[in-house]
């Protein structure tokens, strides 16, 4: 093969190996550049999801204390109005008092449930957002080495067509 079609043709294949790889490489690190942005992004909605539960926590104690309160104020006032009716606390006095008693204890225990859940929901949401997170950065970690091996075969795919033009020369 001597100087002619098929050196240009090796020289041009050289070339465009070489630039298309280097902007598959770019493209490439530019997605995990957004992978990584991603990635932080999850791990800042975790945190998010985290202080949600805490919060949640925290607003299910007071709405418990509140429900407390207002269940002794309760019994007390249905005991003020007993003794100032000249009853003593016998019969349905007591079944009155038992009945507040135990319609507290069942909101006391409803508040927390719900509590629960709605704490729960967030430490779930949390758990996924930083699954995500992890992932997101794996993948950007991925897209890097496949920019940076494509660019390197491009260089040697470039290298061998620039050889192969070199060599069409002397034959």
């Amino acid at each position: 093969m001597a100087f002619g079609t098929g050196t240009f043709q090796s020289v041009g294949g050289a070339v465009s190996d070489l630039l298309s790889s280097q902007a598959t490489g770019s493209a490439l690190r530019l997605k995990a550049q957004g992978s990584d942005v991603e990635g932080i992004n999850y791990t800042e909605a975790a945190a998010l999801a985290g202080q949600n539960a805490e919060f949640t926590r925290q607003s299910t104690d007071v709405k418990q204390a509140m429900a407390d309160r207002a269940i002794y104020k309760g019994m007390g006032a249905t005991q003020v109005g007993i003794s100032g009716s000249g009853f003593t606390n016998s019969g349905s006095a007591l079944d009155l008092l038992r009945m507040g008693a135990s319609e507290g204890a069942l909101q006391h225990q409803l508040i927390g449930q719900q509590g629960l859940i709605t704490e729960e929901g967030y430490k779930v949401q949390q758990q996924s957002f930083t699954r995500l997170a992890a992932y997101s950065h794996m993948a950007a970690d991925a897209q890097r080495d496949a920019g940076d091996t494509a660019e390197r075969n491009g260089y040697i795919n470039s290298g061998i067509k620039a050889a192969t033009a070199i060599a069409s020369i002397f034959l």
